[in-house]
């Protein structure tokens, strides 16, 4: 379900009723496990949750405040939307990650539902709009933008390296270099950048 959810996020980027659906489809299969005993709420998913709750529901509740004192407001944000959407998704996370290897099993499916997302940006985009941006730019044919589209690639570089090592995920490498190369083809700098970074860090903390 999760697999569905990530990968139908990440397709259908512009797409606003597609995503409410996958949000509240998401949320009802984590409350229909909840509800009926499937899922493990114990003294540790509770106290996730407070931590949660806690941090993650006080900032919503500043950006909201600061509402009141803000010298200008952009016309029809989302942001406010957006931050409750988040956190009833990290909420449902937190309840059904109820044990290691359930953390686990998300994660990958994250990356298997981003490896379909990178290959349709990669087949969908022309090769004159690779590594350029703009309306016409890298990704944009299904609404993911070449920045953001870099960072989440340099991200599960990372990701496939540490699950090939401490997970047996045998296709860690294979996906850490088709990562790679997702990302060079997107021309985003500042997410190549950000992938050096993280090789540096990984190599002097290895």
């Amino acid at each position: 379900m999760f697999f569905i959810y990530f990968t139908g996020m990440a397709l259908f980027f512009t797409k606003t009723y597609i995503q409410l659906f996958l949000q509240l489809g998401i949320l009802a299969y984590v409350a229909y496990l909840t509800f009926s005993n499937r899922l493990d709420f114990n003294k540790s998913v509770k106290r996730n949750l407070t931590f949660l709750l806690a941090w993650f529901g006080a900032f919503t509740v500043l950006v909201k405040l600061t509402e009141s004192w803000a010298y200008s407001q952009k016309a029809d944000s989302n942001t406010i939307l957006t931050l409750f959407r988040i956190m009833a998704i990290a909420v449902a996370l937190f309840i059904y990650v109820t044990d290691y290897n359930k953390a686990v099993s998300v994660i990958k499916s994250f990356i298997y539902s981003n490896v379909i997302m990178a290959v349709t940006v990669l087949l969908s985009t022309p090769l004159s709009q690779y590594g350029k941006a703009g309306d016409e730019g890298f990704g944009n044919v299904i609404g993911q933008q070449r920045n953001v589209f870099g960072a989440i690639m340099t991200f599960l570089v990372l990701l496939c390296i540490l699950f090939y090592q401490y997970e047996n995920f045998k296709h860690g490498k294979k996906l850490a270099v088709f990562f790679v190369f997702a990302l060079l083809c997107s021309g985003s700098r500042g997410a190549m950048l950000q992938l050096v970074i993280i090789v540096f860090l990984y190599v002097i903390t290895i």
